[in-house]
């Protein structure tokens, strides 16, 4: 019985018609449907978003005016909800709004009828924004040719040398523009300062303080004046710096400064430290944060937000020791001799005044 069945097999496969077999085969255990299957049209599942020609039009024209202000660095594109009704309480007009949904439209009150406002689709919305999750909405801002220092502003120029994470200068933007900073230079190995993630990480400050980019540290030395001194910000375990770097709190920052900030990978470049000891020797500060030994360094753009918020604390101090000097008057005449100098050991007592001791909060209340 085996040998004959083996026999059947040989057959089966030396014939010619062997795909047939099988394709009988195969039809004998196809389950045969009983009735026609109806599938639904076309109309019971309309798209979502429907536009006309006329807005299609308006789109391509718009990303056509996108690309042309991109190309020449003269749009600011603002993709977060709270920082275009932030940039329009600055005072500042949009141009264009894309927008998906008309809720989305409604939080926000434009203050000008000449702004277009274009409806587009989620998938639209996502060849312009570079987000992973846009809010639906994306409006186009023009890049302020310059903007003026406050009037309260303190000396401090930031320059940054060769930083190339768009979110550390996003942060120290928003945290020079928080202190009123003169203005913030970048070098032109720099990252992008209007580029939609350092927009995203300085809150829409941009239009809060003067910005230069892309300009040699060589140029900004020639036109500084004499009296401003050079802050060179090394990391604290670097050994590089020529002269001895101090701590940030035993610095005396109450003099116009320019503050120099490098990349975290690299650092301040031997350029930068050259060309500031030939400009000036007695100008030159050296200054780092304390930090333990096994870490290398601190964020910069955490790093930067200290010392600015260190030498605003500084100035402020010897404007209000100034306001007091000029208060101080007997008979008409200055009482000068009697005047507190602004030294860091007045410092120190002021802000032993200003805040608890380690006692006072260890103490049991009551």
């Amino acid at each position: 019985m085996l040998l004959r069945f083996r026999r059947i097999g040989s057959l089966l496969t030396n014939s010619v018609d062997l795909p047939g077999i099988c394709q009988s085969h195969r039809n004998l255990h196809k389950p045969k449907r009983s009735f026609p299957i109806k599938y639904p049209e076309k109309s019971l599942y309309p798209k979502k978003h429907l536009y006309d020609q006329e807005t299609h039009k308006k789109f391509n024209k718009a990303m056509s005016f996108l690309k042309a202000k991109r190309r020449k660095g003269t749009g600011v594109f603002v993709e977060n909800i709270k920082m275009v009704i932030d940039l329009i309480n600055q005072g500042q007009k949009p141009s264009h709004i894309f927008y998906v949904e008309a809720e989305v439209l409604d939080k926000v009150s434009l203050p000008d009828a000449d702004t277009e406002k274009i409806q587009i689709t989620e998938k639209q919305m996502a060849r312009l924004t570079d987000v992973a999750a846009p809010q639906g909405l994306m409006a186009v801002f023009s890049r302020p040719a310059t903007t003026a220092p406050r009037e309260d502003s303190i000396p401090l120029i930031i320059y940054l040398d060769q930083v190339k994470q768009p979110g550390n200068i996003g942060t120290i933007i928003r945290s020079a523009a928080g202190a009123a900073c003169t203005s913030i230079i970048t070098s032109p190995k720099s990252a992008d300062v209007w580029s939609p993630a350092t927009l995203r990480a300085s809150a829409a400050a941009h239009f809060l303080i003067p910005l230069h980019e892309k300009m040699e540290f060589d140029n900004l030395l020639e036109s500084l004046p004499e009296n401003w001194k050079i802050c060179l910000v090394e990391s604290a375990n670097s050994s590089e710096s020529s002269i001895k770097s101090t701590p940030y709190n035993e610095v005396d920052l109450s003099q116009p400064t320019v503050m120099v900030f490098g990349g975290e990978a690299d650092g301040l470049s031997a350029h930068i430290r050259d060309r500031a000891m030939k400009h000036g020797v007695h100008n030159v500060i050296t200054t780092h944060i304390p930090i333990i030994p096994q870490l290398d360094s601190l964020n910069v753009g955490m790093a930067a937000t200290v010392l600015i918020y260190e030498m605003a604390r500084q100035q402020k101090h010897v404007s209000t020791l100034q306001e007091k000097n000029d208060s101080l008057e007997f008979n008409g005449t200055m009482m000068s001799s009697k005047c507190v100098e602004p030294t860091m050991s007045n410092l120190a007592e002021d802000l032993e005044s200003l805040f608890p001791s380690q006692e006072d909060l260890l103490a049991p209340e009551g």
